[in-house]
């Protein structure tokens, strides 16, 4: 604290605090930061700096409560300039905490109700909440005001979905498509995802083709549209999709034949996942990952001469570990 005696002017004891937080000393930082705040205490900037520090230290409710004073004079202005609510909003998504995210959001909106990036921020937070009813009233507010923005309507549509009404999600995501047909393959997948967390398999089956028609060369729509067939039992559909999906990007054959072989796995299929997993292996030889899945589905089918083979296999190969 031998620097806060020296005569220094307050513009440099300013970047003194901001260069030791910079370099981690964060108690010298936050003690010449709040003896600032003392001297001018109108000086809000202070406020996020103080909570940047408590956010480098882990202690976020302390953040918070800078935060906190730093918001109610963000919304207490004409023009909202967000940097407290920019800040917020990013720690109670980090940490999952979606209702109180929601609570932030409404109050920004309460006072800004036609700032397109908060109602976005809103609706986003609805949707990851599960709040769709909210989520869909926003982002309809939001085709109100924007009605060129695809995105909100993509996202009226995903609200749409988990409110149980299809025929508003499926008009939704059609205008979306209409203001960006170009990402319509994108807009579809987001669809058939929707559907697929509702447990609507057939919908999502037939919103993935929508997207596999619009963009055939992107392997990661076949591999989705073959782990819906999986939910169905429709295996051999499945490994169709997959085999599509390894002849666009034959590259990464190993890693789609190890998904195959997981989602299988999840499917109840352990035969055909050692199946796939053996495939992988012939395909890299060298991932460890292949190798382990394997024994694991032929220990649980009561294989464990096949097993041990594979574990051997590995070691001799430099892939496994001994012991």
């Amino acid at each position: 604290m031998d620097k806060m005696q020296q005569p220094l002017e307050y513009d440099k004891l300013y970047d003194y605090a901001d260069l030791c937080a910079k370099e981690g000393r964060h108690e010298e930082a936050l003690a010449v930061y709040k003896e600032l705040r003392r001297l001018k205490p109108d000086n809000d900037s202070l406020l996020l700096s103080i909570a940047w520090v408590y956010i480098d230290i882990g202690e976020k409710e302390r953040a918070l409560e800078y935060l906190e004073q730093l918001l109610e004079k963000e919304l207490s202005r004409n023009i909202f300039t967000g940097f407290a609510f920019d800040e917020m909003v990013k720690m109670y998504r980090d940490i999952k905490e979606y209702d109180k995210l929601i609570m932030l959001c409404e109050r920004a909106v309460d006072v800004y109700p036609h700032d397109p990036t908060l109602l976005a921020t809103l609706g986003e937070s609805c949707l990851k909440s599960g709040n769709c009813k909210r989520a869909f009233e926003v982002f309809s507010m939001l085709t109100d005001i924007d009605p060129d923005m695809s995105l909100y309507f993509m996202n009226r549509g995903i609200a749409a979905v988990e409110m149980g009404d299809y025929e508003k999600a499926e008009e939704s995501v059609s205008l979306a498509i209409q203001k960006e047909p170009e990402d319509g393959a994108m807009i579809y997948d987001h669809l058939a995802g929707a559907y697929e967390k509702a447990g609507q398999h057939e919908r999502a089956i037939q919103a993935r083709m929508q997207a596999i028609e619009r963009d055939r060369d992107n392997p990661y729509y076949h591999c989705g549209l073959g782990d819906l067939y999986l939910k169905l039992g429709r295996l051999d559909d499945a490994r169709e999709a997959y085999e599509e999906a390894c002849r666009i990007s034959p590259v990464s054959r190993g890693t789609f034949r190890n998904r195959l072989a997981n989602m299988m796995i999840k499917a109840g299929f352990i035969v055909e996942a050692a199946e796939e997993f053996e495939k992988a292996i012939e395909i890299d030889p060298a991932n460890p990952f292949y190798y382990l899945g394997l024994i694991g589905c032929l220990e649980a089918m009561g294989d464990e001469k096949g097993a041990r083979k594979f574990k051997e296999l590995g070691r001799r190969r430099g892939v496994l570990p001994w012991g």
